[in-house]
Formats: C-alpha cells, structure tokens, sequence
C-alpha cells in the first residue's frame, strides 16, 4: 500500500484501487486511460461554482494543463454497492512536485460511482488490473473548490494552510543558511542546497548525495557519520533515513510501499519491518499534525 493511502478495515477493494488509480493518472496527464474508462452516459460535477456540470471532453482537456503532484494523504472508502453500481468517496491532500514554476497545495474531497467492478478476490487469485477492464465511470463529484488566488486561474496557486509545513519546507531548505559544504572524494569543495538534494546513500565507507539535477557527489564519510555532522538526521530538516543505506529528502518522495518511489520514478529499500515507521516519519516531515 503507499504512503498517506488510509484503507478501511484494513483491506482495499478493487473499486477503492480503481479510484486511487483514477486520481493519480487524472494529475499526471494519462488521457488515454481515463478516455477508457468513462462510461457512455457518465455525468460529473465540478468543485468551481460554474462546473455545475462537467464532460468527458472536460476531464480530458482539464488533465493535460495539471501539475506533478505529490499526494501526502489520501482516503479512499467504498461505502456502498449495489448490483452492478459501486460508490467510492474520500479525500486526498496534495503538493506540487517540487521543481516547477509554481507552489501549490490544498485538500479536495469526492465521490465516484463505478459501474460493473470485479471482486477483489480476483485480482487476490492471480488476474491483473486489466481484468477488470469491464469497470466504467458513471459519475464523478469534486464537492469543495480548490480555492484560487485569482479569479479564473485554470489551477490555483494558492498555498493552502492544511499541508502549509511541506511549503515551509520548500521555503527553508531553499535559504542560504540550509546549504551544505562538502569537500568530494578528489578534494574538490561545493555548497550545496538542501532543496537541491534529493537522496543520500551509502557506499562503503563513502556516502553518495544525488541531486535532482542528476548529478553524484562521493565524500569520505559513512551515512551515519554523514547525516551527524551535516545535522540532517533531525528530521526537522526534512531528511528521513529509510533504510541504513538511504536517507531521502520527504519532499521528493511520491509514496512508500514495498519500497520509496521518488518523484523522478527511482526506487529506493525500505524494509517491510519499517514501512509503517517510514511513512509516518515522512508524513510527519511535511503535514501539519491537525490534517485531517
């Protein structure tokens, strides 16, 4: 399961997965899966005052202007069926992924009706997500406004206060008193950004920082040695030790499950033993304790 996804009674149904599924490939831009996934009479109802009714066309033409987003806390809960008709509702809470030209985060609630959903026990038996194909959307309802700056902004930019410490992260990790000065394994020196440094990982008796730019610095110091001097493993600083050869930037991280997907698709260990302790400490590192 990934990070930030609440399941009720502790097992997720096949339409709950759909539902998730349905929300992340809205905000990544994925048209053609959700073109195959509406059903022919599908209506739905913005969150805007003048979305009263929204198309398929909508989506599809909304989808290609989102952002990257991180999600950091999602609820999905299916609290109806019958016959055929299944309805799915929750919330998610989410952040734009950190090197695009804006900032924004907010929370937004809804409700979906799926139409024909196989039992999960199917998918628990060996058949993959593509078998249950038969699945379409009959209905989808935003029920709050993702609150915009400036009247008619298409995606607002507004800093919402729910998840405000993963932008104040953003802010501090940006300042020049969160840099770094490293000397490399060559004797060469560099000042480095926090916000530029996206995971650190251990080599022996080296250590690696990889930069969201794609570039590698080696220094002469073990991870722990590493994250004790530079101070990062207070959490505080938004670094998270995921395994005793990793230690990731929570800003960069898209979810935890068998292991640490980043924003830029790595995957990073974490063991099983320590996924709940993992995904509640980068929770922790960026979500206000009152998010609901």
């Amino acid at each position: 399961m990934e990070e930030g996804v609440v399941m009720i009674g502790g097992r997720e149904t096949a339409a709950e997965s759909l539902t998730r599924d349905l929300i992340h490939r809205f905000y990544s831009g994925d048209a053609r899966w959700l073109a195959g996934h509406f059903a022919p009479d599908f209506t739905g109802i913005g969150a805007q005052s003048e979305q009263y009714r929204i198309s398929i066309d909508d989506i599809l033409r909304n989808t290609g202007v989102m952002p990257d987003l991180v999600f950091v806390r999602e609820r999905y809960e299916q609290v109806a069926q019958s016959g055929d008709m299944t309805v799915v509702m929750g919330q998610y809470a989410a952040y734009v992924a950190p090197g695009q030209d804006m900032a924004f985060a907010d929370i937004q609630r809804f409700t979906v009706i799926w139409r024909d959903i196989q039992d999960r026990d199917l998918q628990n038996n060996g058949l993959q997500n593509n078998d249950m194909s038969r699945a379409k959307l009959v209905h989808w309802h935003l029920s709050n406004p993702l609150r915009a700056s400036v009247k008619g902004e298409r995606f607002p930019r507004r800093t919402a206060l729910g998840i405000s410490r993963a932008m104040s992260l953003m802010t501090e990790q940006k300042r020049y008193q969160r840099e770094l000065q490293i000397q490399d394994v060559t004797g060469a020196t560099h000042r480095l950004l926090l916000f530029d440094l996206q995971y650190v990982e251990s080599a022996g008796h080296n250590t690696v920082l990889h930069m969201t730019d794609g570039a590698q610095y080696v220094v002469h110091r073990g991870l722990g040695a590493f994250l004790a001097d530079t101070g990062l493993e207070d959490n505080r600083c938004g670094f998270v030790r995921v395994h005793r050869g990793y230690a990731v930037n929570a800003l960069y991280v898209r979810s935890v499950s068998d292991c640490v997907t980043m924003v830029n698709g790595e995957t990073l260990p974490v063991p099983l033993r320590k996924v709940t302790a993992v995904r509640e400490a980068i929770a922790a590192a960026r979500i206000d304790d009152d998010m609901p």
